[in-house]
């Protein structure tokens, strides 16, 4: 009698592990495609997500002007949901105006505690000159973007020695995939990952 009740205590426990125990599977429609625009000096990169939606991650220098239009095109851009910029150097918000006049955008997303690189790029009064929204990134904001989620992170105070490391630094997750934006000197963005 033990015996017996022992192998079907035995039989439950590991059909339990086997067949009860197993965690539920997201499924993930669409794909998350991040598409690198040569622009050499600077980033620009367009990012369709699996609803279709696009966003730009920072929009290169203006004579990357051609080279980024001619993405957005073959892409199928109409509009944009959103523009990040990490900072607003000229190798990284050159062709915010251009694209605030040949497109559609929704939101701009700008850290909200850096206020050393605005110098140059005025990118709060082209917004609204554009009637563009803006959203002004704390840092810990986990921001749906279309199936995908962008974590922000954001340094605790400005640098004015070197305003690169003032820069938004986003994950891209989808699914069990993910992707690093950051643009900071070693020194500065060990302290973020450690």
């Amino acid at each position: 009698m033990k015996y017996r009740l022992g192998l079907c205590a035995g039989i439950l426990f590991f059909s339990c592990l086997l067949f009860g125990c197993r965690e539920k599977e997201e499924k993930f429609e669409g794909t998350l495609t991040i598409s690198f625009i040569t622009i050499g000096k600077g980033d620009a990169f367009l990012i369709e997500t699996p609803d279709k939606n696009f966003y730009m991650w920072d929009t290169g220098k203006k004579e990357d002007r051609e080279q980024i239009l001619a993405v957005l095109q073959k892409k199928g851009v109409k509009e944009l949901e959103g523009i990040f910029l990490s900072h607003g150097h000229k190798d990284h918000a050159g062709n915010l105006e251009m694209l605030l006049q040949e497109y559609s955008v929704k939101k701009l997303y700008l850290s909200g505690k850096d206020d050393a690189w605005y110098k140059k790029t005025d990118a709060k009064a082209l917004a609204k000159e554009y009637d563009v929204s803006v959203t002004e990134l704390a840092g810990g904001e986990n921001l749906d973007l279309g199936g995908a989620i962008g974590e922000i992170w954001l340094p605790d105070k400005t640098n004015y020695e070197n305003e690169n490391n003032n820069s938004v630094v986003m994950r891209l997750a989808y699914g069990k995939t993910a992707w690093y934006r950051f643009y900071f000197r070693w020194k500065r963005s060990k302290c973020l990952f450690d």
